[in-house]
């Protein structure tokens, strides 16, 4: 997915560098600190919620929330055009990361996939 965006958006991800990711992120927790629901069981591991990073990066962000994750670790957030789109629709939706964000990623990324695999049909 990193890779797809970074092409397609090239100006907005100059900076962006292949790195070795093998650590799956849920932009919401898998384990919520205080059981907050925003995002139920069945959409947290939807592809709307996940993200390829660093295993460090990963134990940084913990069981932060979404807009923490934004807030605390900016330079984390920029090492991935997916995470840097989650990000952008966090803040398009006033700081909140729900079942309707995670489904609307979701559907992008999948309509991104397909699009992809239909060239090479």
């Amino acid at each position: 997915m990193d890779y797809l965006l970074a092409r397609d958006r090239a100006s907005e991800f100059s900076n962006f560098q292949f790195q070795f990711r093998n650590s799956i992120e849920h932009f919401f927790p898998q384990h919520p600190i205080n059981a907050d629901n925003s995002v139920t069981v069945e959409n947290r591991d939807l592809l709307g919620n996940l993200a390829l990073i660093t295993v460090s990066a990963n134990s940084k962000f913990s069981n932060r929330f979404p807009i923490e994750k934004v807030e605390h670790f900016p330079n984390i957030i920029e090492q991935s055009p997916k995470l840097k789109a989650m990000s952008d629709l966090l803040k398009k939706y006033d700081r909140k990361w729900d079942n309707n964000s995670v489904k609307e990623h979701n559907a992008s990324m999948l309509s991104l996939l397909e699009t992809e695999i239909e060239k090479y049909k």
